[in-house]
């Protein structure tokens, strides 16, 4: 049986991560998962969140995260953002973004920052389908 991992890393990716399964796991996982520093800038962001913001890494990675907002939320969006750096931790946090295309989604997250408290991870899935069925009722 060999030594060697599974999975060899992305080339593609811009942030790389001690461990081979977990680049496994940030490159398969059907969550979106966003790798980022203390001033909001994002570094790396798996293959499923390119796929629902229809952007490439290279569109992502250097930009702050509130370019994918709309302005009337960047005031709410930085409020949880400074309670998160604050904290350490979000538990549950749901934002509107604006794909590549425009259109208008919804993602629920939920982060960490890692032990250094210099680059947080965070999660996120659709919720798209559910706040429309809530803002419908």
């Amino acid at each position: 049986m060999s030594n060697s991992p599974p999975h060899a890393p992305s080339k593609s990716s811009a942030h790389d991560f001690p461990g081979w399964d977990l680049r496994a796991f940030f490159e398969i996982s059907r969550d979106f998962i966003c790798v980022g520093t203390t001033d909001g800038k994002i570094v790396d962001v798996n293959p499923s969140a390119l796929k629902f913001m229809d952007l490439t890494l290279d569109q992502v990675v250097g930009r702050h995260f509130t370019e994918f907002l709309l302005a009337d939320d960047i005031p709410k969006n930085e409020k949880a953002f400074s309670r998160f750096i604050e904290s350490g931790h979000l538990e549950e946090f749901t934002q509107r973004v604006k794909t590549g295309t425009g259109e208008l989604r919804w993602v629920r997250w939920g982060g960490v920052f890692t032990a250094d408290r210099k680059t947080w991870l965070a999660s996120g899935r659709d919720v798209t389908a559910q706040v429309l069925r809530e803002l419908d009722l």
